[in-house]
């Protein structure tokens, strides 16, 4: 008998995470080389202050578990809480080295996702606790893609 759904309980990326700290390194050194003087230099060295913490701050993966089924193709999320949500995916980029989903609530009655929950979900292989998973969540989200192009 075939296993006909999987669980994946995603965490931050650390290649994301450096690529990030790497960003924002060259970014002021790039800033520091410059010839901006004075509040010129404070303003732009506090953008990108914000834009790194703000991107920090969205690598963070809440404590959710996510379930994929096959048949048919569909997504649940299950929160700290246990409360169970039922999510639509309306976009899918897939690449062999990433997966980016968007999805809407798509149980009747709620308009919000669960506390911490975003609709977007960016995961790289190591975002996953194993290869395993990563080749499972492949396949599923070209599925999906598939299934989305066709509905067009």
């Amino acid at each position: 008998m075939l296993n006909r759904r999987f669980e994946i309980r995603p965490i931050a990326s650390r290649r994301l995470r450096a690529a990030l700290l790497l960003v924002c390194v060259l970014g002021l050194v790039g800033l520091l080389q410059s010839r901006l003087n004075g509040a010129e230099l404070v303003v732009a060295l506090l953008a990108i202050g914000v834009i790194f913490a703000d991107a920090w701050r969205r690598t963070r993966m809440p404590v959710c578990t996510l379930i994929f089924d096959d048949r048919p193709l569909g997504c649940r999320v299950i929160d700290a809480q246990g409360q169970e949500t039922i999510l639509d995916c309306k976009r899918a980029s897939v690449y062999s080295w990433l997966i980016v989903l968007q999805f809407d609530v798509g149980t009747p009655g709620q308009e919000r996702l669960p506390v911490g929950v975003r609709r977007t979900l960016v995961l790289l292989p190591d975002s996953l606790a194993s290869q395993q998973h990563w080749r499972r969540l492949l396949i599923w989200a070209r599925q999906i893609r598939r299934q989305l192009t066709s509905r067009r």
